[in-house]
């Protein structure tokens, strides 16, 4: 939800805990849809399996930052730059480099 969205909810009338709650519950549903997929034929077409998906959700929800070495070292990428690139330009994750 954007700011002007939010505004305009609460000058209707919506709680600020409904209209946090409904944003949530939006963006929840965002990412099973472009993450995971809604149907068989669309996790077919996924560039990175549910499992790759899974684990960078869960490393994520632990920390805000996981190095990108570790990701793709370890299982299920096993050195599978392309799923991580993916995930990458569809916004669900953000790929940056520390100098």
């Amino acid at each position: 939800m954007s700011h002007s969205q939010l505004i305009r909810k609460l000058r209707g009338g919506t709680s600020v805990e409904e209209a946090v709650e409904e944003s949530i519950t939006n963006g929840m549903s965002e990412l099973r849809k472009n993450v995971f997929a809604d149907d068989a034929d669309d996790v077919k077409s996924l560039p990175w399996t549910k499992e790759q998906a899974w684990v960078v959700l869960h490393a994520l929800a632990k920390r805000d930052e996981v190095p990108y070495h570790d990701m793709l070292v370890d299982f299920p990428f096993k050195g599978d730059e392309a799923a991580l690139r993916s995930m990458e330009q569809t916004d669900f994750i953000a790929i940056g480099t520390v100098n």
